[in-house]
């Protein structure tokens, strides 16, 4: 925890600290008031135009190529639009790494045993209408 208590960069959620305590562990970050992506792109309520939902997608990867390029790098390993926050201007965040690796410099690594992530349906940021108009 103490190499995610190093990160800030702004499409990364910012951690605040951490519990240890046995039975009572837990993890404080930052609050986003719009929640996950995953929920926004889903609600037939919200219309995301699709300047904005590029803009999220940039967003997304803004945050990803720092953890990758940093030194130490870190590797997410579970990256879905449901670790997508969003704050009150649109803007996306990076969060759960709870199965990130931590890659020292050139350190190869490779999952021997079975790929990591959550295996879900496929994740669309843009879908079109097909219905005949």
């Amino acid at each position: 925890m103490t190499c995610y208590s190093k990160i800030y960069h702004p499409n990364i959620v910012l951690f605040l600290g951490a519990c240890a305590i046995p039975g009572q562990s837990f993890i404080v970050s930052e609050y986003l008031p719009n929640g996950d992506l995953e929920k926004l792109l889903r609600n037939k309520d919200v219309e995301l135009t699709m300047f904005a939902r590029m803009r999220m997608a940039k967003d997304a990867a803004l945050g990803m190529n720092w953890l990758h390029c940093s030194h130490p790098q870190f590797i997410h390993r579970d990256l879905k639009s449901s670790n997508l926050l969003v704050d009150e201007n649109g803007r996306v965040k990076v969060c759960d790494f709870g199965l990130s690796q931590i890659k020292q410099q050139g350190e190869y690594l490779k999952d021997l045993d079975s790929a990591k992530g959550t295996v879900r349906d496929s994740e669309v940021f843009y879908t079109i209408d097909s219905t005949p108009h």
